[in-house]
């Protein structure tokens, strides 16, 4: 399923679908991702590198509002569009998503992704943070950030935590799911 959903990206963004497994594969999985490769006109890329636990990931929304008193003051759709096409012009990779969707009348931010180490994608996704911040300063969200290479604090078994309001980052130590070995894995 998950290779369905990395494909259909692909082919719907004119992206490359990569596929990286934390050991090599070889034999019917292979052949069958190349199989819909030709089928769907995508070459997909295939990596094995990765160490066990190098990766890097993120996960956040953000309630996207121009002041605290008011989502809209007037230039709300005008300040989305700009966003849209900053997202766009990042051309984040398919392991990674940024979508502004509309929920109960309310522009939101959803950003995600999952990276074998930190690369562009934490470079975009800063950007895209700096630019809700400073061009939407009613915004709130959070944003969870794993590196297995960050420093301490908070380290490679924890979260850090991007929290905005009023127009400001803040980052926090995170209390829900870290450590991770052993509040999540073992």
């Amino acid at each position: 399923m998950a290779a369905q959903r990395v494909r259909e990206k692909a082919v719907k963004t004119g992206r490359v679908p990569n596929f990286h497994f934390e050991e090599a594969r070889t034999g019917a999985v292979i052949r069958k991702l190349r199989e819909y490769g030709v089928r769907y006109g995508v070459e997909p890329v295939f990596t094995s590198d990765r160490s066990e636990g190098d990766v890097y990931e993120f996960h956040g929304w953000f309630c996207l509002s121009q002041t605290t008193e008011v989502s809209d003051s007037g230039q709300l759709d005008a300040l989305i569009d700009e966003l849209n096409e900053l997202v766009v012009g990042l051309d984040f990779p398919t392991n990674v998503s940024a979508e502004v969707t509309i929920l109960n009348g309310e522009y939101y931010l959803l950003l995600y992704g999952v990276a074998n180490r930190r690369r562009d994608e934490a470079v975009g996704m800063r950007q895209v943070l700096q630019f809700v911040a400073r061009r939407l300063p009613g915004s709130y969200g959070l944003l969870l950030e794993k590196d297995e290479e960050m420093p301490i604090p908070p380290g490679p078994n924890a979260f850090r935590v991007h929290v905005m309001a009023r127009g400001e980052i803040t980052e926090r130590l995170d209390p829900f799911l870290s450590p991770i070995r052993p509040v999540v894995e073992d």
